[in-house]
């Protein structure tokens, strides 16, 4: 056999092998339209199983979706696009829904979530002074550089009555959205990171200046009521970011960050009141029924001796706190029922529970690692049910303690690979490892997004941007862009 045909041989014999461990682990998956630069933010799953896919994209493709949608093409730059599908039995996909979102500069995605109405909430940030704004604006003029934009859209709707509600907020510095959370009564929080001073609302807030070089901000409003219930920064003389926010059954905003200020804001009551590393992760929170520094009422710093960033957040049943992260911290606490109990590479993700009525060490009630050998990163975390966790991103240059039902057991390629995780916490040791997987190609993979179906926990939704050409779909579907630039996609998994 020649060594041509030997490498031919080969390669078929590895694709083979990748396809083998996979097919039967994949629901759905598609590449979304693009032509540019596509990037696919977040999933949610509606109760009848469809499911919707947000994000940004250059693209200049037309609406394709049945309906009447709000704004038919791109605007701008980039503009966001909402679609829902229905998955069908044999891997394809129907779309229900599709359209544009944005004005004529830059719109980037960062967060969606649907509320009680099945309606569709959408943050991000905007540099378009023309951005669509709709209902009772609590903002109804462009700040300027890029401010937050908060838009509802009701997909029962068709055309412009679709745009239930949209407002900018911002000063005239730059503001960043990353994260939405929405309350018991249809109220909605956001946080991101400010450069701005002198933002709308914060004056009775916990922190009603911005103390730093970029400061975080919370925002919370309801939708159906008129004007800004409650803003604040919240920061020291560094730089401070919030990117992960859920709102508890008392309507207090609990979010998370990370700090890179000695002098960040902390309570006494907090989990870990002093820093030992260059940056920490945080977990804050705020009573928007308060005012002034009344209304802070738990700021903590999570991490080790080394780096730490917290990037997600969800608080249960019980009124406990879960967060998750990412840490370079091999001291990073842990308790000794954990899944992993050491850091295993570069970067590992966390996992930690935390009990805000306890005081010090005594309050962290569960605290694991999660990684392998190269660097992990989380960019997504959603509680299944009480014990329960699902959270997705990417991992890089290593290998992973993956499960036997995984989708794919190995890494694709050297370049950031997507994983997704499901961690069961009542059980301890590696058994709390309940599913753990590779998702990509043979380029760079990145999950931004993850969802579950709500009656069924063993199907997982993830989005995110892939470069890799090869991507498995069951759809049909190819890569629509040049090399070099990401294209957005989405996919269901079994587990």
């Amino acid at each position: 056999m020649s060594f041509l045909s030997r490498i031919s041989a080969l390669f078929i014999l590895c694709v083979a092998a990748l396809h083998a461990q996979s097919t039967d682990r994949l629901g759905w998956s598609s590449y979304l339209p693009g032509g540019a630069y596509d990037i696919a933010v977040a999933t949610a799953v509606e109760a009848s199983g469809d499911v919707w896919v947000a994000g940004h994209s250059y693209g200049k493709y037309e609406a394709y979706g049945p309906n009447e949608p709000y704004q038919q093409n791109n605007a701008g730059a980039s503009d966001i696009f909402v679609v829902k599908y229905r998955i069908n039995p044999d891997g394809s996909s129907t779309v229900l829904f599709f359209t544009w979102l944005g004005g004529s500069g830059v719109e980037e995605l960062a967060d969606m979530k649907i509320d009680k109405r099945g309606r569709i909430v959408l943050t991000g940030f905007t540099s378009s002074a023309d951005f669509p704004l709709a209902g009772d604006a609590f903002q109804p003029v462009f700040g300027g550089d890029y401010d937050v934009f908060i838009s509802i859209i009701e997909p029962n709707q068709g055309g412009i009555p679709s745009l239930a509600f949209s407002t900018f907020y911002g000063s005239a510095g730059r503001e960043q959205a990353r994260a939405l959370a929405i309350g018991p009564t249809n109220n909605i929080a956001i946080v991101g990171t400010t450069l701005s001073d002198e933002m709308p609302g914060v004056g009775s807030g916990a922190q009603p200046n911005r103390r730093g070089n970029a400061d975080a901000f919370v925002i919370y409003f309801n939708p159906d009521e008129k004007g800004l219930n409650y803003a604040t920064y919240l920061g020291g003389a560094g730089t401070d970011t919030a990117v992960a926010v859920a709102i508890d059954r008392n309507n207090r905003i609990w979010f998370a960050g990370s700090t890179g200020s000695g002098d960040f804001p902390l309570t006494s009551n907090g989990f870990k009141t002093a820093s030992d590393g260059f940056l920490d992760g945080y977990i804050a929170c705020v009573d928007p029924n308060q005012t002034g520094l009344d209304s802070l009422i738990y700021a903590s710093l999570v991490g080790g001796s080394k780096s730490d960033e917290a990037h997600g957040i969800a608080v249960d049943a019980n009124g406990k706190i879960w967060v998750t992260g990412i840490t370079f911290s091999e001291d990073f606490p842990v308790t000794a029922n954990a899944a992993q109990r050491t850091l295993a590479g570069g970067t590992d993700i966390f996992v930690s529970q935390i009990d805000p009525l306890r005081e010090g060490p005594a309050a962290l009630l569960y605290s694991t690692f999660l990684g392998g050998k190269g660097f992990e990163f989380v960019y997504s975390f959603v509680q299944m049910d009480a014990t329960r966790f699902a959270l997705a991103g990417y991992s890089m240059g290593g290998t992973l303690p993956t499960t036997e039902n995984a989708f794919r057991k190995t890494a694709a390629s050297p370049f950031p690979d997507g994983i997704v995780a499901v961690l069961n916490t009542a059980n301890a040791g590696s058994a709390g490892i309940e599913y753990l997987s590779f998702f990509g190609g043979t380029n760079t993979d990145v999950i931004n997004g993850i969802s579950f179906d709500p009656a069924n926990l063993n199907s997982l939704f993830i989005a995110g941007y892939t470069q890799s050409a090869d991507l498995r779909t069951t759809d049909g579907t190819t890569r629509p862009n040049l090399p070099g630039a990401p294209n957005a996609f989405a996919a269901k998994i079994l587990r």
